[in-house]
């Protein structure tokens, strides 16, 4: 698992080691385009914690699920990826345990994934585009 951001507040609330067997890597803030291609084409999650806005989209546009909480009062307009189209999962807000066994949950589950990266593909051709 990598964190890539240059605030981690929101992963602080969880406990991430609970997520056993998945190495934990803290990248930081990154910008470049190029970059960021290399990392969401080897990501199989793309997992936010907190108020969840445009990275949903570039992340979905990659073809990878995202996983946010179930507060949808606290997200941007952007989650109707997840809320709508389906393009990615939810935890229980605040939940550690849910947190965790959700993100083990997608990465263990490959039909899942498939689904919810379809999903956020296909709501990025139709509806968050520039067109």
């Amino acid at each position: 698992m990598l964190l890539i951001g240059d605030e981690f507040g929101d992963f602080k609330k969880y406990d991430l080691r609970q997520i056993k067997h998945h190495e934990i890597k803290v990248l930081g803030k990154i910008t470049d385009e190029n970059e960021l291609c290399e990392y969401f084409n080897r990501t199989k999650i793309f997992v936010y914690p907190g108020s969840a806005g445009l990275s949903i989209i570039h992340a979905a546009s990659y073809g990878v699920p995202v996983l946010v909480s179930d507060k949808w009062s606290g997200h941007m307009p952007e989650i109707t990826l997840v809320r709508d189209y389906l393009g990615g999962a939810t935890f229980n807000f605040g939940n550690t345990t849910d947190f965790a066994k959700m993100i083990i949950h997608c990465l263990e589950n490959k039909i899942l994934l498939k689904k919810l990266s379809e999903n956020g593909i296909q709501a990025c051709e139709d509806t968050f585009n520039i067109d």
